[in-house]
């Protein structure tokens, strides 16, 4: 798995997130906004930057955002939350084949670099009232994928640190 650092600069200085519970997933609501296009709009909103850790392009691409530190992207959640942002509007547009398996990867990357579990892969819905990441987010098929990674049974839970 690739990760590219796209360079972006941040109007203040990022805070390392000391313990991750659950790994938050997002779409922009916007139909063709990239990387840089959120970096720039969540400055205007006065924030220091892009609110997402990492960002996952149509193709599939991966992008660090913030990285490992505390982001601003679910209210009262951020200083123990990753989140992953996904290029499109999912209310609208059908995620894409390339960002699913992108998700797969690197959700399974940080959730065993965490302790987590695929329950602890969750939407921006579960933690507030939004419908982000909007219906056509394949949540479902995002976990299933991560369990395969991680050679899970289905039907047997991995256990927190195992």
């Amino acid at each position: 798995m690739n990760i590219i650092k796209p360079g972006l600069k941040f109007a203040g200085t990022l805070k390392p997130i000391h313990r991750v519970e659950k790994l938050v997933q997002h779409h922009m609501a916007h139909p063709t906004w990239d990387i840089h296009d959120v970096h720039r709009y969540h400055q205007s909103k006065g924030w220091i930057g892009i609110g997402y850790n990492y960002w996952i392009a149509f193709d599939g691409t991966i992008y660090e955002a913030r990285g490992p530190h505390v982001g601003a992207h679910v209210e009262g959640w951020n200083s123990r939350t990753i989140g992953i942002g996904y290029q499109g509007d999912f209310t609208k547009q059908q995620m894409t084949d390339a960002q699913l398996q992108a998700g797969i990867q690197l959700n399974y990357h940080l959730m065993v670099k965490h302790g987590l579990t695929p329950a602890d892969i969750i939407g921006h819905r579960d933690l507030a009232a939004t419908v982000c990441p909007g219906p056509n987010f394949r949540l479902a098929e995002l976990r299933q994928g991560v369990e395969r990674m991680a050679n899970i049974w289905i039907g047997q839970p991995l256990r927190r640190g195992d």
